[in-house]
Protein backbone atom coordinates (compact mmCIF):
# COMPACT_ATOMS: atom_id res chain seq x y z
CA UNK A 1 0.00 0.00 0.00
CA UNK A 2 1.25 3.49 -0.55
CA UNK A 3 2.20 5.04 2.42
CA UNK A 4 0.28 8.39 1.84
CA UNK A 5 -2.49 6.24 1.98
CA UNK A 6 -1.51 4.23 4.84
CA UNK A 7 -1.16 7.33 7.17
CA UNK A 8 -3.31 10.34 5.34
CA UNK A 9 -4.64 12.61 8.37
CA UNK A 10 -7.68 14.51 8.18
CA UNK A 11 -7.85 17.51 10.01
CA UNK A 12 -10.83 16.52 12.47
CA UNK A 13 -8.96 13.53 13.57
CA UNK A 14 -8.10 15.07 16.86
CA UNK A 15 -9.78 18.32 17.01
CA UNK A 16 -6.26 19.72 16.52
CA UNK A 17 -4.64 20.46 13.62
CA UNK A 18 -1.43 20.70 15.21
CA UNK A 19 -1.98 17.22 16.96
CA UNK A 20 -3.28 16.25 13.26
CA UNK A 21 0.05 16.95 11.56
CA UNK A 22 2.01 15.75 14.75
CA UNK A 23 0.51 12.51 13.64
CA UNK A 24 1.20 12.31 10.14
CA UNK A 25 4.92 13.24 10.96
CA UNK A 26 5.52 10.83 13.80
CA UNK A 27 3.32 7.94 11.77
CA UNK A 28 5.73 8.81 8.32
CA UNK A 29 9.09 8.41 10.37
CA UNK A 30 7.87 5.60 11.97
CA UNK A 31 6.80 3.58 8.61
CA UNK A 32 10.26 4.30 7.29
CA UNK A 33 12.55 3.16 9.97
CA UNK A 34 9.46 0.62 12.22
CA UNK A 35 12.35 -1.12 13.97
CA UNK A 36 14.60 1.32 15.49
CA UNK A 37 14.17 3.14 18.99
CA UNK A 38 11.75 6.09 18.75
CA UNK A 39 15.09 8.50 19.15
CA UNK A 40 16.98 6.98 16.14
CA UNK A 41 13.25 6.88 14.00
CA UNK A 42 12.27 10.39 14.71
CA UNK A 43 15.94 11.98 14.57
CA UNK A 44 16.79 13.76 17.75
CA UNK A 45 15.67 14.07 21.83
CA UNK A 46 13.11 17.29 20.39
CA UNK A 47 11.15 15.62 18.07
CA UNK A 48 11.51 12.52 20.67
CA UNK A 49 10.34 14.43 23.54
CA UNK A 50 7.24 15.65 20.82
CA UNK A 51 6.03 12.15 20.46
CA UNK A 52 5.68 11.68 23.79
CA UNK A 53 3.86 14.60 24.58
CA UNK A 54 1.48 13.42 21.57
CA UNK A 55 1.08 10.11 23.25
CA UNK A 56 0.34 11.78 26.47
CA UNK A 57 -2.24 14.36 24.70
CA UNK A 58 -5.31 13.93 26.25
CA UNK A 59 -7.33 14.00 22.99
CA UNK A 60 -4.71 11.21 21.53
CA UNK A 61 -6.43 7.43 22.28
CA UNK A 62 -6.03 3.98 20.49
CA UNK A 63 -9.21 4.79 19.07
CA UNK A 64 -8.46 7.80 17.84
CA UNK A 65 -5.31 7.46 16.11
CA UNK A 66 -6.98 3.95 14.50
CA UNK A 67 -9.72 5.79 13.27
CA UNK A 68 -9.00 6.61 10.05
CA UNK A 69 -6.91 3.49 9.26
CA UNK A 70 -10.35 1.70 10.14
CA UNK A 71 -12.26 4.02 7.89
CA UNK A 72 -9.80 3.50 4.62
CA UNK A 73 -10.55 -0.48 5.87
CA UNK A 74 -14.51 0.10 5.27
CA UNK A 75 -13.63 1.55 1.96
CA UNK A 76 -11.86 -1.09 0.62
CA UNK A 77 -14.34 -4.08 2.10
CA UNK A 78 -17.46 -1.99 0.17
CA UNK A 79 -16.15 -3.28 -2.98
CA UNK A 80 -16.25 -7.11 -1.79
CA UNK A 81 -19.61 -9.13 -1.75
CA UNK A 82 -17.66 -11.44 1.57
CA UNK A 83 -15.90 -10.16 4.40
CA UNK A 84 -13.92 -12.17 7.15
CA UNK A 85 -13.59 -10.35 10.24
CA UNK A 86 -10.82 -12.82 11.73
CA UNK A 87 -10.36 -12.26 15.40
CA UNK A 88 -7.52 -12.75 18.01
CA UNK A 89 -5.70 -11.45 21.27
CA UNK A 90 -2.00 -11.17 21.64
CA UNK A 91 0.23 -10.47 24.40
CA UNK A 92 2.49 -8.02 24.49
CA UNK A 93 5.11 -8.91 26.46
CA UNK A 94 7.15 -5.76 28.54
CA UNK A 95 8.38 -7.79 31.83
CA UNK A 96 11.66 -6.41 30.73
CA UNK A 97 10.63 -3.05 31.64
CA UNK A 98 10.13 -2.68 35.36
CA UNK A 99 9.98 1.12 35.59
CA UNK A 100 6.32 0.90 34.43
CA UNK A 101 3.72 1.00 36.56
CA UNK A 102 0.40 -0.21 36.15
CA UNK A 103 1.11 -2.93 33.41
CA UNK A 104 -1.03 -6.49 34.18
CA UNK A 105 0.02 -10.16 34.06
CA UNK A 106 0.01 -12.13 30.92
CA UNK A 107 0.54 -16.31 30.89
CA UNK A 108 1.85 -16.33 34.71
CA UNK A 109 2.34 -13.67 37.45
CA UNK A 110 5.67 -13.04 36.59
CA UNK A 111 4.70 -12.06 33.18
CA UNK A 112 3.80 -8.78 33.01
CA UNK A 113 2.34 -6.35 30.07
CA UNK A 114 -0.51 -5.99 28.01
CA UNK A 115 -3.25 -7.45 26.08
CA UNK A 116 -4.68 -6.69 22.57
CA UNK A 117 -7.21 -7.97 20.56
CA UNK A 118 -7.72 -7.00 17.18
CA UNK A 119 -10.17 -7.84 14.43
CA UNK A 120 -8.44 -8.25 10.84
CA UNK A 121 -10.44 -7.65 7.56
CA UNK A 122 -9.77 -9.97 4.71
CA UNK A 123 -11.41 -10.83 1.59
CA UNK A 124 -12.96 -13.88 1.07
CA UNK A 125 -10.07 -15.27 -1.44
CA UNK A 126 -7.91 -14.46 1.31
CA UNK A 127 -6.29 -10.89 1.02
CA UNK A 128 -5.64 -8.87 3.84
CA UNK A 129 -8.02 -5.09 4.03
CA UNK A 130 -7.10 -3.76 7.14
CA UNK A 131 -8.25 -3.46 10.66
CA UNK A 132 -12.05 -3.50 11.83
CA UNK A 133 -11.72 -3.48 15.88
CA UNK A 134 -9.05 -3.40 18.90
CA UNK A 135 -9.06 -3.46 22.09
CA UNK A 136 -6.41 -3.28 25.06
CA UNK A 137 -6.31 -3.58 28.49
CA UNK A 138 -3.61 -4.70 31.79
CA UNK A 139 -5.40 -7.31 33.79
CA UNK A 140 -6.08 -6.36 37.42
CA UNK A 141 -2.89 -8.19 39.49
CA UNK A 142 -5.07 -8.96 42.32
CA UNK A 143 -6.98 -10.96 39.93
CA UNK A 144 -4.02 -13.85 39.83
CA UNK A 145 -5.05 -16.58 40.70
CA UNK A 146 -9.00 -16.49 40.90
CA UNK A 147 -9.49 -18.48 37.96
CA UNK A 148 -12.69 -20.22 39.95
CA UNK A 149 -14.16 -17.17 41.36
CA UNK A 150 -14.16 -16.21 37.32
CA UNK A 151 -16.00 -18.81 37.02
CA UNK A 152 -19.02 -17.70 38.66
CA UNK A 153 -18.96 -14.40 36.93
CA UNK A 154 -21.34 -13.32 33.82
CA UNK A 155 -19.61 -13.24 30.12
CA UNK A 156 -20.25 -9.01 30.57
CA UNK A 157 -17.88 -9.00 33.45
CA UNK A 158 -15.18 -11.06 32.31
CA UNK A 159 -12.16 -10.70 29.33
CA UNK A 160 -14.61 -13.19 27.38
CA UNK A 161 -16.51 -10.22 26.15
CA UNK A 162 -14.33 -8.82 24.32
CA UNK A 163 -15.35 -11.63 21.63
CA UNK A 164 -18.85 -10.32 21.66
CA UNK A 165 -18.09 -6.97 21.98
CA UNK A 166 -16.46 -7.06 18.60
CA UNK A 167 -18.95 -9.00 17.26
CA UNK A 168 -21.62 -6.71 18.15
CA UNK A 169 -19.80 -3.49 17.21
CA UNK A 170 -19.05 -5.16 13.42
CA UNK A 171 -22.50 -6.02 13.59
CA UNK A 172 -23.93 -2.22 14.04
CA UNK A 173 -21.37 -0.78 11.72
CA UNK A 174 -21.10 -3.55 9.23
CA UNK A 175 -24.84 -2.86 7.99
CA UNK A 176 -24.63 -3.45 4.24
CA UNK A 177 -24.72 -5.91 1.27
CA UNK A 178 -21.52 -7.14 2.04
CA UNK A 179 -21.56 -10.22 3.96
CA UNK A 180 -19.13 -10.41 6.72
CA UNK A 181 -18.30 -13.73 8.57
CA UNK A 182 -16.61 -13.38 12.37
CA UNK A 183 -13.65 -16.42 12.23
CA UNK A 184 -12.62 -16.98 16.07
CA UNK A 185 -10.04 -19.58 17.17
CA UNK A 186 -11.63 -22.10 20.21
CA UNK A 187 -10.77 -18.96 22.68
CA UNK A 188 -14.37 -17.70 21.44
CA UNK A 189 -16.56 -20.65 22.06
CA UNK A 190 -18.81 -18.95 24.33
CA UNK A 191 -22.22 -19.47 24.55
CA UNK A 192 -23.66 -15.88 24.66
CA UNK A 193 -21.22 -15.38 21.54
CA UNK A 194 -23.14 -18.23 19.79
CA UNK A 195 -25.91 -16.52 21.22
CA UNK A 196 -25.97 -13.01 20.10
CA UNK A 197 -28.46 -11.67 17.98
CA UNK A 198 -27.30 -10.60 14.40
CA UNK A 199 -28.34 -8.87 11.32
CA UNK A 200 -28.67 -11.77 8.04
CA UNK A 201 -25.92 -10.14 6.63
CA UNK A 202 -23.60 -11.60 9.54
CA UNK A 203 -22.60 -14.85 10.50
CA UNK A 204 -20.38 -16.73 12.57
CA UNK A 205 -17.57 -19.33 11.85
CA UNK A 206 -15.73 -20.16 15.33
CA UNK A 207 -13.68 -23.67 15.90
CA UNK A 208 -15.52 -24.82 19.28
CA UNK A 209 -13.58 -26.23 21.86
CA UNK A 210 -16.41 -27.35 24.51
CA UNK A 211 -18.27 -30.76 23.84
CA UNK A 212 -21.93 -28.77 24.23
CA UNK A 213 -25.12 -30.39 25.15
CA UNK A 214 -27.07 -30.71 21.84
CA UNK A 215 -30.62 -32.10 20.97
CA UNK A 216 -29.50 -34.78 19.45
CA UNK A 217 -29.79 -39.05 20.43
CA UNK A 218 -25.87 -38.64 20.84
CA UNK A 219 -26.39 -35.59 23.33
CA UNK A 220 -23.10 -33.88 22.83
CA UNK A 221 -21.96 -32.34 19.81
CA UNK A 222 -18.53 -34.42 18.79
CA UNK A 223 -20.51 -37.70 19.70
CA UNK A 224 -23.66 -36.40 17.00
CA UNK A 225 -20.81 -35.57 14.30
CA UNK A 226 -18.87 -39.14 15.05
CA UNK A 227 -22.44 -40.51 14.05
CA UNK A 228 -22.91 -39.18 10.78
CA UNK A 229 -20.97 -40.60 7.72
CA UNK A 230 -18.54 -38.70 6.15
CA UNK A 231 -19.63 -36.35 3.53
CA UNK A 232 -16.63 -36.55 1.55
CA UNK A 233 -12.82 -35.03 1.33
CA UNK A 234 -11.77 -31.87 0.61
CA UNK A 235 -8.13 -30.01 0.62
CA UNK A 236 -6.73 -27.06 1.68
CA UNK A 237 -3.79 -24.89 2.26
CA UNK A 238 -1.55 -25.29 5.13
CA UNK A 239 0.15 -22.28 6.01
CA UNK A 240 3.64 -22.56 7.09
CA UNK A 241 4.26 -23.16 10.71
CA UNK A 242 7.51 -23.03 12.91
CA UNK A 243 9.76 -23.37 9.68
CA UNK A 244 7.57 -25.60 7.91
CA UNK A 245 7.09 -24.79 4.63
CA UNK A 246 3.64 -24.36 3.43
CA UNK A 247 1.79 -27.13 2.14
CA UNK A 248 -1.52 -29.18 1.10
CA UNK A 249 -3.88 -31.40 3.58
CA UNK A 250 -6.54 -33.96 2.31
CA UNK A 251 -9.04 -33.57 4.80
CA UNK A 252 -12.34 -36.09 5.77
CA UNK A 253 -15.26 -33.84 6.06
CA UNK A 254 -18.34 -34.34 8.40
CA UNK A 255 -20.97 -32.05 9.32
CA UNK A 256 -24.31 -32.23 11.24
CA UNK A 257 -27.26 -29.55 11.95
CA UNK A 258 -27.81 -29.62 15.72
CA UNK A 259 -29.71 -27.23 18.38
CA UNK A 260 -27.08 -26.06 20.90
CA UNK A 261 -27.69 -26.06 24.09
CA UNK A 262 -27.13 -23.51 26.61
CA UNK A 263 -25.11 -24.78 29.79
CA UNK A 264 -26.77 -26.84 32.85
CA UNK A 265 -24.90 -23.76 35.20
CA UNK A 266 -26.96 -21.14 33.51
CA UNK A 267 -29.53 -19.66 35.85
CA UNK A 268 -33.28 -19.47 34.84
CA UNK A 269 -33.42 -15.85 34.50
CA UNK A 270 -30.88 -16.09 32.05
CA UNK A 271 -32.19 -18.81 30.39
CA UNK A 272 -31.44 -18.49 26.01
CA UNK A 273 -33.23 -21.24 23.74
CA UNK A 274 -31.13 -23.37 21.86
CA UNK A 275 -28.85 -22.10 19.11
CA UNK A 276 -29.37 -23.32 15.82
CA UNK A 277 -26.11 -23.85 14.02
CA UNK A 278 -23.79 -26.47 12.40
CA UNK A 279 -20.99 -28.15 13.16
CA UNK A 280 -18.24 -29.60 10.96
CA UNK A 281 -15.00 -32.05 11.63
CA UNK A 282 -12.44 -32.24 9.25
CA UNK A 283 -9.44 -34.20 9.94
CA UNK A 284 -6.19 -35.38 7.97
CA UNK A 285 -6.83 -39.16 8.28
CA UNK A 286 -3.17 -39.83 6.91
CA UNK A 287 -1.04 -36.73 7.52
CA UNK A 288 2.82 -36.71 6.42
CA UNK A 289 4.99 -38.68 8.70
CA UNK A 290 7.05 -35.63 10.43
CA UNK A 291 3.64 -34.22 10.70
CA UNK A 292 1.36 -33.25 13.14
CA UNK A 293 -2.40 -34.05 11.10
CA UNK A 294 -4.93 -31.29 11.16
CA UNK A 295 -8.53 -31.50 12.66
CA UNK A 296 -11.01 -28.54 13.36
CA UNK A 297 -14.37 -28.70 14.67
CA UNK A 298 -15.75 -25.96 13.32
CA UNK A 299 -19.60 -24.44 14.50
CA UNK A 300 -21.26 -21.93 12.03
CA UNK A 301 -24.13 -20.13 11.68
CA UNK A 302 -23.55 -20.34 7.56
CA UNK A 303 -25.76 -22.78 5.06
CA UNK A 304 -24.20 -25.75 4.63
CA UNK A 305 -26.17 -28.43 2.22
CA UNK A 306 -23.02 -30.50 0.49
CA UNK A 307 -19.54 -30.84 0.40
CA UNK A 308 -19.03 -27.89 -1.66
CA UNK A 309 -20.23 -25.72 1.59
CA UNK A 310 -18.17 -27.29 3.76
CA UNK A 311 -15.28 -26.72 1.45
CA UNK A 312 -16.44 -23.13 1.70
CA UNK A 313 -16.25 -23.02 5.39
CA UNK A 314 -13.02 -24.45 5.75
CA UNK A 315 -11.43 -22.48 3.35
CA UNK A 316 -12.40 -19.60 5.15
CA UNK A 317 -11.48 -20.76 8.32
CA UNK A 318 -7.98 -21.82 7.02
CA UNK A 319 -7.49 -17.69 6.47
CA UNK A 320 -7.65 -17.30 10.42
CA UNK A 321 -3.56 -17.73 10.03
CA UNK A 322 -3.29 -14.17 8.71
CA UNK A 323 -4.07 -12.58 12.21
CA UNK A 324 -1.36 -14.14 13.52
CA UNK A 325 0.78 -13.51 11.00
CA UNK A 326 -0.07 -9.90 11.69
CA UNK A 327 0.58 -9.66 15.62
CA UNK A 328 3.83 -11.58 14.57
CA UNK A 329 4.96 -8.48 12.25
CA UNK A 330 3.89 -5.90 15.06
CA UNK A 331 5.91 -7.77 17.52
CA UNK A 332 8.71 -8.89 15.29
CA UNK A 333 9.37 -5.79 13.04
CA UNK A 334 7.93 -3.30 14.73
CA UNK A 335 9.40 -4.56 17.92
CA UNK A 336 6.69 -2.85 20.38
CA UNK A 337 7.55 -5.38 23.39
CA UNK A 338 11.15 -3.40 23.11
CA UNK A 339 9.19 0.16 23.51
CA UNK A 340 11.17 2.31 26.55
CA UNK A 341 7.59 4.13 28.00
CA UNK A 342 7.06 4.83 31.36
CA UNK A 343 3.12 4.89 31.60
CA UNK A 344 0.05 2.29 30.19
CA UNK A 345 -1.49 5.17 28.18
CA UNK A 346 1.34 6.01 26.46
CA UNK A 347 2.17 2.31 25.77
CA UNK A 348 -1.17 1.95 24.53
CA UNK A 349 -1.06 4.82 21.94
CA UNK A 350 2.25 4.08 20.90
CA UNK A 351 0.93 0.46 19.92
CA UNK A 352 -1.80 1.22 17.92
CA UNK A 353 0.53 3.78 15.94
CA UNK A 354 2.54 0.88 15.10
CA UNK A 355 -0.48 -1.36 14.54
CA UNK A 356 -0.95 0.98 11.44
CA UNK A 357 2.62 1.07 11.10
CA UNK A 358 3.27 -2.65 10.51
CA UNK A 359 0.25 -2.68 8.53
CA UNK A 360 2.50 -1.49 5.42
CA UNK A 361 4.80 -4.36 5.57
CA UNK A 362 2.40 -6.71 6.44
CA UNK A 363 0.72 -6.23 3.64
CA UNK A 364 3.39 -5.59 1.06
CA UNK A 365 4.95 -9.23 2.16
CA UNK A 366 0.91 -10.56 1.78
CA UNK A 367 1.07 -8.75 -1.98
CA UNK A 368 4.73 -10.06 -2.70
CA UNK A 369 3.23 -13.61 -1.97
CA UNK A 370 -0.20 -13.57 -3.33
CA UNK A 371 -0.66 -10.77 -5.76
CA UNK A 372 2.98 -10.37 -7.46
CA UNK A 373 1.85 -8.49 -10.56
CA UNK A 374 0.38 -5.90 -8.44
CA UNK A 375 2.16 -2.33 -9.63
CA UNK A 376 4.49 -0.72 -7.35
CA UNK A 377 3.13 2.79 -7.64
CA UNK A 378 0.49 1.39 -5.19
CA UNK A 379 2.88 0.31 -2.30
CA UNK A 380 5.64 2.56 -2.53
CA UNK A 381 6.84 6.16 -2.72
CA UNK A 382 8.19 7.47 -6.05
CA UNK A 383 11.44 8.38 -4.35
CA UNK A 384 11.67 4.58 -3.29
CA UNK A 385 10.39 3.20 -6.28
CA UNK A 386 13.23 5.33 -8.16
CA UNK A 387 16.23 4.47 -5.79
CA UNK A 388 15.43 0.53 -5.91
CA UNK A 389 15.08 0.60 -9.45
CA UNK A 390 18.60 1.72 -10.02
CA UNK A 391 20.00 0.08 -7.34
CA UNK A 392 19.50 -2.82 -8.89
CA UNK A 393 19.78 -1.89 -12.71
CA UNK A 394 22.94 0.72 -12.57
CA UNK A 395 23.20 -0.24 -16.51
CA UNK A 396 20.00 1.59 -16.58
CA UNK A 397 20.23 5.32 -17.39
CA UNK A 398 16.12 5.92 -17.75
CA UNK A 399 12.80 4.05 -16.18
CA UNK A 400 11.23 1.02 -17.51
CA UNK A 401 7.85 2.05 -19.34
CA UNK A 402 5.96 -0.90 -17.36
CA UNK A 403 6.07 -0.37 -13.40
CA UNK A 404 8.11 -2.94 -12.09
CA UNK A 405 5.62 -5.36 -9.62
CA UNK A 406 5.00 -5.94 -5.87
CA UNK A 407 7.29 -8.98 -6.11
CA UNK A 408 10.09 -6.79 -7.70
CA UNK A 409 9.76 -4.58 -5.14
CA UNK A 410 9.80 -6.79 -2.03
CA UNK A 411 13.23 -8.71 -3.57
CA UNK A 412 14.47 -5.34 -4.03
CA UNK A 413 13.76 -4.40 -0.74
CA UNK A 414 14.84 -7.72 1.21
CA UNK A 415 17.90 -7.68 -0.64
CA UNK A 416 18.96 -4.51 0.99
CA UNK A 417 18.26 -6.18 4.48
CA UNK A 418 20.62 -9.20 3.52
CA UNK A 419 18.34 -11.27 1.26
CA UNK A 420 20.03 -13.52 -0.74
CA UNK A 421 17.53 -14.29 -3.41
CA UNK A 422 18.87 -17.60 -4.67
CA UNK A 423 15.93 -19.78 -6.05
CA UNK A 424 15.81 -21.84 -3.45
CA UNK A 425 15.30 -19.08 -1.03
CA UNK A 426 11.24 -18.84 -1.25
CA UNK A 427 10.14 -15.28 0.08
CA UNK A 428 11.84 -13.05 2.41
CA UNK A 429 10.46 -12.84 6.27
CA UNK A 430 9.40 -9.85 8.04
CA UNK A 431 12.53 -8.90 9.62
CA UNK A 432 14.61 -9.05 6.74
CA UNK A 433 11.91 -6.58 4.86
CA UNK A 434 12.31 -4.57 8.32
CA UNK A 435 15.82 -4.00 7.47
CA UNK A 436 15.93 -3.69 4.10
CA UNK A 437 13.01 -0.82 5.08
CA UNK A 438 15.11 0.83 7.54
CA UNK A 439 18.28 0.85 4.60
CA UNK A 440 16.12 2.15 2.06
CA UNK A 441 14.56 4.98 3.98
CA UNK A 442 18.70 6.36 4.41
CA UNK A 443 19.23 6.13 0.96
CA UNK A 444 16.50 7.79 -0.07
CA UNK A 445 17.54 10.71 1.54
CA UNK A 446 20.92 10.50 0.12
CA UNK A 447 18.96 10.48 -2.92
CA UNK A 448 16.64 13.20 -2.76
CA UNK A 449 19.57 15.61 -1.47
CA UNK A 450 22.23 14.63 -4.27
CA UNK A 451 19.31 15.36 -6.65
CA UNK A 452 18.07 18.63 -5.53
CA UNK A 453 22.19 19.69 -5.70
CA UNK A 454 23.49 18.47 -8.54
CA UNK A 455 22.01 19.23 -12.00
CA UNK A 456 23.50 16.34 -14.17
CA UNK A 457 21.37 13.49 -12.09
CA UNK A 458 18.54 15.16 -12.38
CA UNK A 459 18.97 15.75 -16.14
CA UNK A 460 20.05 11.79 -16.44
CA UNK A 461 17.08 10.48 -14.59
CA UNK A 462 14.10 11.04 -16.33
CA UNK A 463 10.82 11.62 -13.72
CA UNK A 464 7.70 9.03 -13.17
CA UNK A 465 5.23 11.15 -14.87
CA UNK A 466 4.38 8.52 -17.50
CA UNK A 467 3.42 5.98 -14.50
CA UNK A 468 -0.29 6.14 -14.96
Amino acid sequence: MHPSAAYGCNSTLFGDKRLDERYRKILGELTAKPNTSIMQALGDIHQAKACYRFWDNEKVSPGRILLQHKEETMSRISKHDVILAVQDTTDIDLTTHPSVEGLGYLESESLLGIKVHTALAVSGEGQPLGLLWQKQWVRNPEEYGKRHDRKKKQTKDKESQRWIDCHNELNENLQSATTVIHIADRESDIFDLLASPRDSNQHLLIRFAQNRRVEHEEKRIKEALESTKPAGTIEVEVSRRRGEKPRKAKLTARYVKLDILAPLDRKLTQAIQAVKLTAIRVREEEPPADKTGIEWYLLTTLTVNDIEDVKTCTKYYSYRWLIERYHFTLKSGCQVEELQLETVPRLMNAIATYCIVGWRVFYLAYLARFLPETEAENIVTKDELEVLYFQFNPQKMELPEKAPTAREIVIWVARLGGFAARKSDGMPGVKTLWRGFLSLEYMVKGWVAARSHFSNLSENIKSFSHYP
